[in-house]
């Protein structure tokens, strides 16, 4: 059965219909999404590496909300002893992990509680959408927070559990990973009940296993495995 989240008292006081996450598939609502980040993220809208998803959040067919959705970042010590793989294990199923690259909740749209909702609700559609665009369901999710600006609030009240701090390192013009002094909170979510022992399992769910080649992403651009893939924990989204 289908869950669906907790109606929002104020929302409804205020006449709000529900949200809805709908994917980006077009070049122009990518250009929506790019442009909202870029206005309105400390971070700004960024780049994605291999397999993405943009989920643009709406209701009463108003943008509130957008989430940007991308491959995993190559080593993360807390997260692959979280999961508890191998480094072979681990580059040949990192593509089952999906990061949240970007995640904006539009400043004139907002109101308490609704980056949780929004959150929320592109968390129950994550699975399906992205198996629809890539062709396989991914079980975990990493999303990053700087602690000295963010309490991981949205992250707590969504059921992502902290798994540790970065090692502080970001990724330079030249490839290279250099000390910045910052680490990172590390957030993690199962997408499927046991995902880390399923990640570690000799035989992946039918519904896991996706072609081993690139692809083209929707609009010609061309897609890499996320093992190669370069994601630097630094850039995070907040």
């Amino acid at each position: 059965m289908k869950k669906h989240a907790a109606p929002n008292l104020k929302a409804i006081a205020e006449g709000l219909g529900p949200v809805e996450v709908k994917v980006a598939h077009s070049a122009s609502e990518w250009r929506q999404a790019k442009a909202a980040l870029g206005r309105e993220h400390g971070l700004g809208a960024g780049r994605e590496a291999g397999d993405r998803l943009c989920q643009l959040v709406k209701q009463d067919g108003k943008l509130v909300a957008v989430l940007v959705w991308c491959a995993a970042a190559w080593h993360l010590q807390a997260r692959d002893e979280t999961v508890g793989w191998d480094a072979v294990t681990r580059s040949k199923r990192l593509k089952l992990v999906v990061q949240l690259r970007r995640f904006l909740v539009l400043e004139a749209t907002r109101r308490p509680n609704l980056a949780s909702q929004c959150l929320g609700a592109g968390l129950r559609e994550l699975v399906g959408q992205w198996e629809s665009q890539h062709g396989y369901r991914p079980l975990l999710a990493e999303s990053f927070s700087d602690p000295e600006s963010h309490a991981g609030t949205v992250y707590k009240a969504t059921n992502w559990v902290l798994a540790g701090l970065t090692k502080g390192y970001s990724q330079d013009h030249t490839d290279f990973y250099v000390p910045n002094e910052r680490p990172k909170k590390l957030w993690l979510k199962e997408l499927a009940p046991h995902a880390c022992v399923l990640m570690c399992a000799r035989e992946l769910p039918a519904a896991c296993q996706g072609p081993p080649f690139c692809r083209p992403m929707p609009g010609g651009c061309p897609a890499v495995w996320p093992w190669m893939a370069r994601v630097s924990a630094t850039d995070v989204v907040a």
